[in-house]
């Protein structure tokens, strides 16, 4: 997969730089509330990457994110990613035991939270004994303000290399038949797949798992 200077894509943080070099302020994604385009994507994960780094965040530790379906998810996401951390999105139809197993099981020490579930992250992140919690609005009984975390962010990132074999994100199985089970997703692994789904080469997406969210990012047509 090409980059938009020619080099190979090998990181799946890039993702947003090179959408935001292709589309700009087109829109990428709509929500409750708005819109986000590509370029406020970069900027916005660029932003979450040095407020994760400035926390202390080491790569290749597991960042647990609460988030619904909401425009703070592709920042957060992507912004973990770039940080070198591997994001575990968590599954809001899971109870709360199993979601506590997850947290302790994906040794999670840092979870962004949506302020939508600012009083179930607060209980997650003290049964799970998650050592940070983020949360937008919210700067007590030890959660940092997201929010404000971001504004003070820089968006200027020296990004952490992470190898292409590297695990990019874990996210957890429903559990149906068992204690959930984490999925290593490798930066080669994800990207492979978006570049099979762009290429239309269905057998290499059977091979693979499914990306079809990140498509518009890959996407030269």
């Amino acid at each position: 997969m090409e980059y938009y200077n020619g080099k190979p894509l090998r990181h799946m943080g890039d993702l947003p730089a090179m959408a935001a070099h292709r589309y700009g302020d087109k829109t990428a994604f709509v929500g409750l509330g708005g819109e986000q385009s590509f370029a406020e994507l970069d900027t916005e994960s660029r932003r979450v990457a040095n407020v994760l780094l400035d926390a202390g965040v080491a790569a290749g530790e597991r960042v647990g994110l609460l988030i619904p379906n909401t425009l703070q998810f592709p920042s957060a996401y992507f912004g973990a990613i770039k940080a070198g951390t591997v994001p575990i999105p968590l599954n809001l139809r899971m109870d709360p035991e199993t979601l506590v197993f997850v947290l302790e099981d994906g040794d999670v020490d840092y979870l962004i939270a949506s302020p939508l579930l600012a009083d179930e992250a607060k209980r997650l992140s003290r049964a799970a004994d998650v050592e940070t919690t983020f949360i937008p609005g919210v700067s007590d009984h030890g959660c940092i303000n997201y929010s404000h975390a971001i504004a003070a962010a820089s968006a200027d990132l020296d990004r952490p290399e992470r190898a292409f074999d590297d695990v990019a994100c874990q996210p957890y199985t429903s559990g149906t038949t068992g204690k959930p089970k984490g999925v290593l997703l490798t930066h080669e692994n994800l990207l492979t797949t978006i570049e099979s789904y762009d290429s239309g080469d269905w057998r290499s997406i059977l091979m693979t798992q499914d990306c079809s969210s990140f498509r518009s990012f890959t996407s030269t047509r």
